[in-house]
């Protein structure tokens, strides 16, 4: 412990952080690894050794299930135990002591214990920090439970470490809150190591993520594992005749377009295609639909709840295939790690009434540059840049994605800004780049 102390204070460079004799006797850290699907916890597993308790989280690679926990929590343990929330326990052994407190434990556990188990930082942490002045700290009660704790950042490292404390003055942070996940802007950006003297100091979550990386591929290789989340993934087929109505239910996600791909079959039957609310309201209709023909377009729910597709049969009798796939998410278009620097590219998939949003930090008189990239296919879109009050400095309605353009924007003053595309016409992506200005 003394020489993690040592390490610690050696690449520990914020004049504003004391680290004082007490740091060895109080320092307790559960670290952890986190996992994205449209949830994120606090915990996954609760280490148990012959001599002591921590926490740990599931990290998946190659097929096999690991847990990152303190190396503290396992030293001198005979047996290691990972209990899961399911109240499941799994024999575990030690794989990695690293130079910090930190070890790696591979689990004997059943693949799908900890599958889709991944450390991904959708946005630099660079780039949240210098948007973004508070968080939250998520810490797993003895329940089960999650804690959830606001907190200001009051000192940056710009390597390996952060400081924070509570936003509410009679909020304490216990030392039992050491491995606790700081989260900004929704993204996991580090891990509570220590508490001292109302402050608690956070292990980057770009330096952990180094140390995995340089572990599991230590001659560079990279992670090509691919996860893709999608909502819909749906065929609607079925025979359909003149004056028949068919109905179809879906789950659909604000702001989260689905496309709609009519494929062509044998035979013709002519039908009205209509979208409707929950309250049956008509939120779209077209009526020019032909079954031996192939068709796509998008549809963007204005907010999530249950919608229901209608088919009604027009003219002829046969069979129709309807194909429903996710062609974008509100978690991506907008989420609050939306966060954009200079030289920074930003694309998606985007649609027609999707709304898609990027924060930037733009300094007083000293232009910035859009430079639009032609892509593939054609969605037309309005362009906005609004200050930290929503308010509209910037607008132009004539883009479109398979043309380039570029041109410049001056803020008025240093602060952060919003960048807001608002789909048009048709569904393709966009790809922007921000460049300094001349």
């Amino acid at each position: 412990m003394i020489l993690i102390a040592k390490y610690i204070n050696k690449v520990m460079k914020l004049p504003m952080l004391n680290w004082n004799k007490n740091f060895v006797s109080r320092f307790n850290l559960t670290i952890c690894l986190l996992f994205f699907s449209f949830c994120s916890f606090a915990a996954d597993v609760q280490i148990v050794t012959d001599v002591a308790k921590g926490q740990g989280f599931f990290y998946s690679n190659e097929g096999k299930c690991f847990v990152v926990t303190p190396s503290h929590v396992i030293e001198d343990a005979k047996e290691i135990k990972a209990l899961t929330a399911s109240r499941k326990s799994y024999k575990a052994k030690l794989v990695k002591n690293f130079d910090i407190d930190l070890a790696l434990l591979e689990l004997k556990a059943e693949k799908k214990v900890c599958r889709g188990a991944e450390f991904s930082q959708p946005t630099k942490l660079s780039s949240l920090l210098k948007i973004y002045e508070e968080g939250v700290l998520k810490s797993k009660l003895a329940d089960g439970s999650t804690l959830q704790t606001k907190v200001n950042i009051v000192g940056v490292d710009e390597s390996e470490f952060l400081q924070v404390k509570p936003q509410k003055v009679k909020t304490i942070l216990k030392q039992g809150y050491s491995g606790s996940i700081l989260f900004i802007a929704n993204q996991p950006s580090g891990i509570l190591l220590e508490v001292d003297d109302g402050s608690g100091y956070v292990y980057r979550a770009d330096a952990l993520n180094k140390r995995l990386e340089k572990h599991f591929y230590p001659n560079g290789k990279p992670n090509n594992s691919q996860k893709e989340t999608q909502t819909i993934n749906e065929k609607i087929e079925g025979k359909l005749a003149k004056d028949q109505t068919v109905e179809y239910k879906f789950q659909g996600e604000a702001n989260s377009a689905v496309e709609f791909e009519m494929l062509p079959t044998d035979g013709e039957v002519r039908y009205d295609f209509y979208i409707l609310d929950s309250r049956g309201k008509k939120l779209f209709s077209d009526g020019e639909f032909f079954s031996n023909r192939e068709y796509r377009f998008t549809f963007t729910p204005p907010k999530s709840g249950t919608y229901t597709v209608r088919l009604k049969g027009k003219r002829g009798h046969s069979s129709y295939h309807i194909k429903m796939s996710q062609w974008s998410l509100d978690a991506d278009l907008r989420g609050e790690g939306n966060v954009i620097e200079i030289d920074d590219e930003i694309s998606n998939r985007f649609a027609k009434d999707s709304v898609a949003e990027y924060k930037f930090q733009g300094e007083a008189n000293s232009a910035v540059e859009f430079e639009m990239l032609p892509t593939d296919g054609e969605v037309r879109y309005d362009f906005y840049i609004l200050d930290s009050r929503g308010k509209e400095l910037f607008s132009d309605g004539e883009f479109f994605s398979n043309r380039e353009y570029r041109f410049t924007f001056t803020p008025p003053k240093s602060g952060t800004y919003t960048v807001r595309l608002k789909g048009k016409r048709g569904h393709s992506s966009y790809h922007i780049i921000l460049h300094a200005g001349e």
